[in-house]
């Protein structure tokens, strides 16, 4: 048994191994870490995964990070607890406390060891699945699982191959239970991977729900269906029970976020066959899952009850692939882009497949010598044109084969090329299945001939998904440079880009406080204000960029950075290296200050023309009025222009004319900052019919180009002037419509003026950001407005009493204060923190209590539970064709041919 036992561990860790080598030797071939100076961060591993880790060292290592609770470096101040469990609670990303290493190659050696460990857990589940399957042939299929496409697509998002490692193991946790009726490994592998990535959860769920209800169904014999159910749903429930301190805040934080649609109405607008290519690449790394899956179904001799089972679920996986809107419920009802991101079910799934295929169960005596030796000649054929494709491909569809790597997307020249490719290896890997079947092949004869497949495979995949993102990745280079700046003289004031120099995320993980914040768990109320306030914003991302002197001011953003043609005059140059400018801004409030203004009456921003905010703004927090100076164009050619009262505007070119022009010929009396604007109120989609309508001069001087666009479509500061003409021209490419357009002035004289009267409140931290100690002394009942975003998980003290917490400006914090001195206390804690650890502590009582007196339950009670649980298992299969399969077809062939 010790022996046996050894010996599985050893294919295992030899799995492992063999994944790390072949990386670090097609590293080495195209010089990327730790073999080179080259890195793969790209992407969201560029824009989340590097600077995340970086954030989660200046969270855990003092300073003003805080805690894994909350953070004062992102958004704001922002809840980082779903954060962290959305991309950091696997154990190895607690190597960035470890190590010095730069966070750009540490991702690398990531993304190799969870690959390396899929194909360990990889090859503990083939050796428990396919027991007959030689060693050999167990560590190459293992290998294939941790080289998958899977991986080499979306390696981007480290959190997601926790996942693909834990799917063995969950495959392996619920045979056990329907094996043994034994729930607890499958208890403690479901409740480790919605700690590893809630995000996932979901779709985790889904599948374990029809994949155990069809294998209860056609594997477990009538007599123990009942009490199998019965183990299999109180191990989901203590599961529940045991993560409720995750998925139950997480939950809450995603349903206040951003990213939130209308599902019917996505639905109802796909193409039923979308991304094709890109879901058939994923599945297609490797081949030899496609090349079994035709033998499922064989005609020959009667079909088990496993097999029907199987080819139940491959239907059901393969229409999810397939038909998009029923991927799309996959996906939580939709996606921007990885349109398979639980690929790594079905890839399993069908290396199983190949590896019964391949077991000595399988294989049957051949005819005769003749017979065996012929055969044995078609795979060696087809691995020799085999390797003359893989050469042919690589010499004449080199430019084709990057195509994901820059867009994000399979382009079709891609798809097509990968196709025939998939084609060619699938031929030759279902030619050398059935050689081995009929037994005109060894064991070793087949292996190697599948390493040889494999390896020309790999080299075409690696090729095109990994080597292809090679960079030298000189953007974190010149962001890390920003901290030879220093920690400023105010250490809780914010920095903001002048523009979008680093990903939004950076200069957090740097350890500056900032507005900016990319992730899905971005408030919804936070990118509604932060648009209104003027900010650049676009999905779920607001990189700090845009805004006005004023909106600066209210978010206690004392701290520039850009080049030296971008800090506006009110600004003093403390740093700069690389090009980059590190000024600090003369016009900017404290951490938090009173205003005489009622939190109902300024709790939502106006809509319509961003000018019209920054008016209600200086009017609401500091009584200045006429504060903004609009101003009207003062000509136009090419072009009709339609101005509304609310601000917005209708611009169409003359037909005839591929552009136009709006001029502003404008004289500026007193000391003005001026501002460009047009913008419409997007949500969350990705771009907007009127990127790149404009390009904006003044006074002769380009400012900006192809305006707007995602990463600048905020307010655009055109310069300070005073006493002087100024012009500024609009060049106008396409027609538009807009909620906010025009050139408007801000008086800096009288906001500064404002601004240094202003009575402010020192702001403490304690225990890690989460709580704000603020004192303040005001003449009369006022509202004390913090410089943070808000959060429904803000509680306050005014005087050691409770106190209301509002939500004002659409995203800001405030609290009403009485006249005299006063201590307010503002703390923070995780909405359902309690209530999941309450619910974890009753899971474990009542499983304790109920495997004391597991004895004692009547016989008849049982029974009646083991009815209730195999018909609630029938219930949530019936569910899943209905809700996940059915409707959103209909939805989508309705949508198809109505919409």
């Amino acid at each position: 048994m010790n022996q046996n036992r050894i010996r599985r561990a050893g294919i295992s860790l030899l799995s492992c191994v063999i994944v790390f080598a072949m990386f670090l030797i097609f590293n080495a071939c195209c010089g990327i870490f730790p073999c080179g100076g080259n890195t793969i961060v790209w992407c969201d591993m560029e824009q989340q995964a590097v600077p995340l880790l970086l954030q989660l060292k200046q969270q855990l290592c003092g300073g003003m990070g805080g805690d894994i609770c909350y953070s004062v470096l992102d958004g704001g101040g922002m809840q980082f607890y779903g954060v962290f469990f959305f991309f950091l609670s696997n154990p190895l990303s607690f190597l960035v406390l470890l190590t010095d290493l730069p966070a750009d190659r540490l991702v690398v050696l990531l993304v190799m060891l969870k690959l390396a460990l899929s194909a360990g857990t990889a090859a503990v589940w083939l050796q428990t699945r396919v027991q007959r399957l030689p060693a050999s042939l167990t560590v190459l299929l293992a290998v294939m699982y941790g080289c998958s496409g899977y991986g080499l697509f979306y390696y981007q998002n480290l959190m997601w191959l926790d996942i693909m490692v834990m799917t063995p193991l969950l495959l392996c946790s619920i045979r056990h239970l329907l094996k043994k009726q034994r729930a607890l490994p499958y208890c403690a592998v479901l409740s480790a991977m919605m700690i590893l990535c809630f995000y996932l959860g979901y779709m985790v769920v889904l599948f374990v729900l029809f994949y155990t209800a069809l294998s209860v169904r056609f594997t477990v014999p009538e007599t123990k269906r009942r009490q199998t159910a019965l183990h299999f749903w109180g191990a989901n429930l203590f599961a529940c029970c045991l993560t409720a301190f995750v998925w139950l805040p997480c939950l809450i934080q995603v349903l206040h976020s951003g990213r939130s649609g209308k599902l019917l109405e996505d639905l109802m607008h796909p193409m039923l066959f979308h991304h094709l290519g890109d879901k058939i690449c994923v599945l297609g790394a490797t081949c030899l899952g496609f090349a079994a899956l035709p033998l499922l179904w064989q005609t020959a001799g009667q079909v088990s009850l496993r097999m029907q089972r199987d080819r139940r679920l491959f239907l059901l996986l393969a229409a999810a692939v397939v038909l998009d809107p029923i991927n799309k419920i996959w996906h939580g009802g939709s996606y921007q882009a990885f349109p398979l991101r639980w690929g790594m079910f079905p890839i399993l799934l069908m290396l199983t497949l190949a590896a019964e295929q391949l077991s000595e169960d399988a294989c049957v005596s051949s005819a005769g010598r003749i017979i065996r030796t012929r055969n044995r000649l078609f795979p060696l054929i087809g691995i020799l044109l085999t390797g003359a494709a893989a050469f042919l491909i690589r010499k004449f569809a080199e430019p084709s084969l990057h195509e994901y790597t820059q867009t994000l997307w399979i382009g079709t020249k891609q798809a097509l090329w990968m196709l025939l490719w998939f084609f060619i290896v699938t031929s030759v890997y279902a030619c050398v299945i059935i050689s081995r079947q009929q037994r005109t092949l060894s064991v070793r004869g087949c292996s190697a001939m599948l390493a040889v497949l494999f390896a020309m495979e790999f080299s075409i995949s690696y090729h095109c998904y990994f080597g292809g993102a090679a960079t030298e990745d000189t953007l974190y280079a010149q962001t890390v440079s920003v901290q030879n700046a220093g920690q400023p003289e105010d250490p809780d004031a914010r920095l903001r880009l002048t523009r979008k120099y680093a990903h939004a995320n950076m200069l957090g993980a740097l350890g500056y406080p900032t507005t900016a914040h990319y992730t899905s768990l971005t408030r919804a109320d936070y990118l509604h204000g932060m648009k209104r306030f003027g900010y650049s914003s676009y999905w779920m991302e607001v990189p700090s960029t845009g805004g006005t002197v004023l909106s600066d001011a209210l978010w206690h953003v004392r701290y520039l950075l850009g080049s030296y043609m971008d800090l506006p005059p009110w600004t003093e140059r403390k740093w700069t290296d690389n090009g980059f400018v590190f000024g600090e801004s003369s016009m900017t409030l404290p951490a938090a200050f009173l205003t005489d203004a009622d939190p109902a009456e300024i709790a939502e921003l106006p809509e319509g023309s961003r000018m019209s905010v920054q008016a209600r703004l200086a009017e609401s927090c500091f009584g200045l009025r006429d504060v903004t100076v609009p101003y009207a164009p003062s000509g136009q050619s090419a072009l009709t222009l339609t101005a509304d009262d609310a601000g917005g505007a209708e611009c169409t070119l003359d037909p005839a004319a591929e552009s136009g022009e709006i001029c502003y010929s404008l004289f500026v009396p007193e000391r003005q900052a001026l501002y460009f604007d047009l913008y419409s109120q997007t949500g969350t989609a990705l771009s907007n019919p009127r990127n790149g309508a404009c390009d904006i001069h003044v006074n002769g001087r380009l400012i900006e180009a192809d305006y707007p666009q995602n990463n600048k479509n905020g307010l655009i500061y055109l310069g300070t002037y005073a006493g002087e003409y100024v012009k500024v021209q609009i060049t106008v490419h396409k027609d538009f419509a807009c909620e906010s357009f025009g050139v408007f002035g801000l008086l800096l004289d009288p906001l500064e003026d404002a601004l240094q009267k202003v009575k402010g409140a020192a702001v403490q931290y304690q225990h890690g950001a989460r709580i704000r100690i603020a004192e303040c002394d005001a003449d009369r009942a006022q509202t004390l407005i913090f410089s943070t975003a808000y959060d429904e998980g803000f509680s306050a003290e005014v005087n050691g009493e409770p106190a209301e917490v509002f939500r004002v400006n659409s995203c800001q914090t405030a609290v009403r204060v009485p006249a005299g001195h006063s201590i307010v206390r503002l703390q923070f804690h995780v909405q359902g923190l309690r209530t999941g650890v309450l619910l974890g502590i009753a899971g474990l009582t009542g499983a304790v209590i109920l495997f004391l007196l597991r004895r004692r339950i009547p016989e008849r009670m049982q029974q009646c539970a083991g009815n209730a649980a195999w018909g609630l298992l029938r219930l949530s299969y019936v569910l899943i064709l209905v809700l996940v399969y059915a409707l959103p077809l209909i939805a989508g062939v309705v949508g198809l041919i109505f919409v």
